[in-house]
């Protein structure tokens, strides 16, 4: 595979993981406010749930760049 291929392929996995999450941030944010009343501010939980996010997905880039680039 080509290196724009896979490069277009990471924007795409980005950009469907980030419209989904905006889709379903209210619902998340709400049920984070139930969970944690104490803290009631809409742009903190935002601020958790895209740190989460990033993570999760800078973390699994990593690990599939090291699967894939191991089996060469």
């Amino acid at each position: 595979m080509g290196r724009k291929a896979v490069l277009a392929g990471f924007w795409f996995i980005g950009f469907a993981i980030g419209f989904i999450g905006y889709l379903i941030y209210p619902a998340i944010a709400e049920a984070l406010m139930r969970i944690f009343p104490l803290i009631s501010e809409t742009v903190i939980f935002g601020a958790i749930l895209a740190g989460i996010a990033s993570g999760i997905i800078t973390t699994s880039i990593v690990l599939l760049w090291g699967y894939l680039s191991s089996r060469q």
